[in-house]
């Protein structure tokens, strides 16, 4: 089975980021690639679904992709 390194997105990452996380996180076996995020949870690209623990970013105070925030958002870009 090939590890996460492989993968398009981490092999990007890698050449262009921070090959040796991409490295160490495959070693691990932590490489995921995240494909959506709704509410508290994330799924990766094999649709496998976790709760989003990391509390980085807004996620944690207001989830993913809340209704009410996009909603305002789209109406500020609009305007």
């Amino acid at each position: 089975m090939p590890g996460f390194a492989s993968h398009p997105v981490a092999a990007r990452y890698a050449r262009h980021v921070n090959p040796a996380f991409v490295e160490l996180l495959d070693v691990l076996g932590y490489g995921r690639v995240f494909a959506r995020a709704k509410d508290v949870w994330v799924w990766d690209d094999e649709d496998r679904r976790y709760l989003d623990l990391l509390a980085g970013f807004g996620a944690v105070n207001i989830g993913h992709n809340h209704p009410r925030l996009l909603a305002r958002l789209a109406e500020f870009l609009s305007s």
